[in-house]
């Protein structure tokens, strides 16, 4: 099954809509259960998506990091020196972990 076909059944399964289930068997008239392995299958292939996008976040998190400092520090001595220190502010504020 896709995997938008093991989500549709869960959901039919639960608000018990056999007959719009993909699962849903009319010479039966029932349905045929979804395959445990599919959905554990899903859940590995969810999970996996969600790591993979955590480590991209987290790349591109630390490369706009390393950007704004670099902008920082070219910036400064340009200003001469006169607002080092709220370059730097502004750097922390814009570059630290809000939790």
């Amino acid at each position: 099954m896709k995997d938008n076909e093991i989500i549709k059944a869960l959901k039919c399964c639960r608000d018990c809509k056999c007959k719009e289930c993909p699962c849903y068997n009319k010479e039966i008239d029932g349905c045929k259960e979804i395959d445990e392995q599919d959905i554990l299958d899903l859940i590995n292939r969810k999970q996996a998506e969600i790591e993979r996008l955590k480590d991209f976040c987290d790349i591109y998190s630390t490369e706009g990091e390393r950007a704004i400092k670099e902008f920082a520090e070219r910036l400064k001595p340009i200003l001469f020196g006169y607002y080092d220190s709220d370059i730097d502010n502004l750097v922390k504020e814009m570059t630290e972990q809000k939790e």
